[in-house]
């Protein structure tokens, strides 16, 4: 139910999505009968198309071209390649209430899928221009370095804030940052304006992550349509674990760490001693870091007219 076109104040928004997922479709292989089926169901999947939106509203006001549609094509088809493999990394068997590739198709088939996925996304953005590659390329490099940097921390109960903020800057806030960067250069707009933009996606990318940590902790399957407590269960400690096993509670935390307790052994924890209220605070914080990143590129913009 989440209106990213009213978010962002975009109406014209959904016209422009219909044209993404039209592209999207037109990237399926013909007569291949191994990859079609699950690149379709991936493909056509319901989707916020968070990620291409930030490309739109970095383009906006100029005009919405085929260019500026390849560009959102890129950025989606990388961030579903990543859900790919990441299903892989964590034996999902479940994304947006349907099998993922890996637990219907097999590991075999979700590394080439995902893979097929990345190839069309690079395609995709070196049709548009070396820069625009060079962007998507980046930033798949930054979210293979940050979902490295999370494996080497799995049940580390020792884990810095540094190494939590280190990694999400890579995993997420990098693929939200390209696609701002992607829509400022589409957009022919100066080169402080799109480094602005890609600060604001850096923290808007931050912010999203923290959110999602703290959703994974406190929300439901049926709100989030995926499973929920994985990130404990998994031996991923996110921010609001982070800041538990430094109050009070930690001798009881690590304990229940330790012995794979179910997150919800760990969630009243954390919520009495303020971990989630001090998570949430962290990411309205990242958010006016945002606010103030786009102001840059209002202001950089008013320099140029």
């Amino acid at each position: 139910t989440f209106d990213l076109a009213g978010q962002l104040a975009l109406p014209y928004l959904r016209a422009h999505f219909e044209a993404v997922q039209a592209a999207l479709v037109h990237t399926l292989p013909e007569n291949q009968h191994v990859l079609h089926g699950p690149l379709r169901r991936i493909l056509t999947a319901p989707s916020k198309r968070l990620r291409s939106g930030l490309v739109i509203a970095s383009a906006a006001p100029s005009r919405i071209n085929q260019t500026i549609i390849a560009a959102c094509t890129a950025i989606e088809l990388l961030h579903l390649a990543s859900l790919v493999h990441d299903d892989i990394m964590d034996e999902a068997e479940t994304r947006w209430g349907s099998p993922t590739v890996s637990g219907k198709e097999g590991v075999n088939v979700a590394i080439l899928v995902g893979d097929y996925l990345f190839a069309q996304a690079m395609l995709q953005a070196a049709n548009i221009s070396q820069k625009a590659a060079e962007i998507v390329a980046t930033a798949y490099t930054g979210l293979c370095d940050g979902q490295a940097r999370e494996l080497a921390e799995i049940f580390n109960i020792e884990r810095s804030l540094r190494s939590y903020q280190a990694a999400i800057s890579g995993k997420t806030a990098a693929l939200m940052s390209a696609a701002c960067q992607l829509g400022g250069l589409c957009a022919g707009l100066s080169a402080a304006q799109v480094s602005a933009l890609a600060s604001y996606g850096q923290h808007f990318g931050m912010t999203f992550q923290i959110i999602d940590d703290i959703l994974d902790l406190i929300s439901s399957t049926q709100l989030t349509g995926k499973p929920v407590g994985n990130d404990i269960k998994e031996g991923v400690y996110t921010m609001p674990v982070i800041f538990g096993l430094a109050g009070p509670n930690r001798g009881t935390i690590v304990q229940h760490l330790r012995s794979k307790a179910p997150s919800g052994m760990v969630v009243p924890l954390l919520i009495a001693e303020g971990s989630i209220k001090q998570a949430t605070k962290q990411a309205q914080n990242r958010g006016q870091w945002a606010a103030w990143a786009r102001g840059s590129c209002a202001k950089n913009a008013i320099r140029k007219g």
